[in-house]
């Protein structure tokens, strides 16, 4: 029954997982202009407003050790530590479907490419997107999906973590992850006060988050990390 739970749940996370990517891929591509507003601002811009902030808050939530456990409640007590990673990446997915999903556009274009400066704009969009496929495989694809957690599960295993990145993207900056979400944001070739309200909570939470992650790293590899720490910037060269 445990292993029937955990592939179920797996195969739900994967796919929301994938849509929330690509609900994602496609907003941010059109400005967050692509629903229809059911509401009229101010109501819009304070729903948008706490759609933006909902993600930020909860996310730091489960990366917290006090907040973790609270990812256990999503499986019966037998399989739910082992299935933690997969819930952190159902609620991830959720999160993101719930914002791109419920946005209510507000306000109008500011900027748009067009030419060539189009497809640079877009280029550089694609390339950011490709940037975070990349600093996600490095992590540990199955550790960013959740796949680890209910496969586990399912072959009745012990969990096998990723170790900890530390080349490749990982070898110029501590989190390219992060970077990489805040470059896709930045890089949207059509730029819309709805795009400046999510740049306004996101960007600065890609420079902050991380934090509460290393946190948990420290924890983990205190003395690997420390080393690590110590050699690789943070997010930019110039920040440690």
């Amino acid at each position: 029954m445990h292993r029937l739970y955990a592939l179920a749940f797996g195969v739900i996370t994967h796919l929301l997982f994938l849509v929330s990517i690509t609900l994602m891929f496609f907003s941010i591509l059109h400005g967050l202009q692509l629903g229809s507003p059911q509401m009229s601002a101010p109501w819009s811009i304070a729903i948008d407003m706490l759609l933006a902030l909902q993600f930020p808050i909860i996310h730091s939530l489960f990366l917290n050790r006090n907040g973790a456990p609270l990812l256990e409640r999503f499986a019966p007590a037998q399989i739910s530590k082992k299935m933690k990673t997969t819930a952190f990446s159902l609620v991830a997915s959720l999160q993101l479907i719930v914002t791109f999903f419920l946005w209510q556009p507000f306000g109008s274009i500011i900027f748009e490419a067009s030419g060539w400066l189009w497809y640079l704009h877009c280029g550089a969009y694609v390339l950011s997107w490709l940037y975070l496929g990349a600093a996600i495989f490095e992590a540990g694809a199955g550790l960013q999906t959740g796949f680890i957690g209910w496969f586990s599960v399912w072959t009745n295993q012990p969990t096998k973590f990723p170790a900890l990145p530390t080349r490749g993207l990982h070898g110029f900056i501590r989190h390219p992850i992060y970077l990489a979400f805040a470059l896709l944001l930045l890089t949207a070739p059509r730029i819309t006060h709805d795009v400046l309200l999510l740049w306004l909570v996101w960007v600065p939470y890609c420079f902050i988050g991380p934090r509460f992650k290393e946190q948990r790293l420290a924890m983990y590899n205190k003395d690997i990390y420390q080393a690590y720490q110590q050699r690789v910037p943070y997010m930019l060269p110039f920040l440690k």
